[in-house]
């Protein structure tokens, strides 16, 4: 959630105000946390949503997404600098 000042009062802008996007897939938590990591370093905003499931931690994914506008940069960081 990101603070914008407008004239007089403050507004709020949630997910649902950007286009956002998969840019990363996978099944193993620590993978998501060190792409996610390694976009914010990079100045590009970056959330996880975990699909898995809570008793079977096999079942299910882990996705990264990042804003529309952020996309070919966040997949070029992902292709040359990430070891996965």
């Amino acid at each position: 959630m990101i603070r914008e000042n407008s004239s007089t009062d403050y507004y709020i802008r949630t997910m649902r105000d950007e286009d956002w996007i998969k840019v990363f897939v996978t099944s193993k938590l620590h993978q998501a946390v060190m792409v996610q990591s390694i976009l914010r370093e990079n100045s590009i905003d970056a959330v996880l949503l975990n699909q898995q499931d809570s008793s079977y931690i096999t079942l299910g994914e882990i996705s990264v997404l990042v804003t529309l506008t952020d996309y070919l940069e966040a997949e070029n960081i992902i292709k040359h600098v990430i070891p996965i």
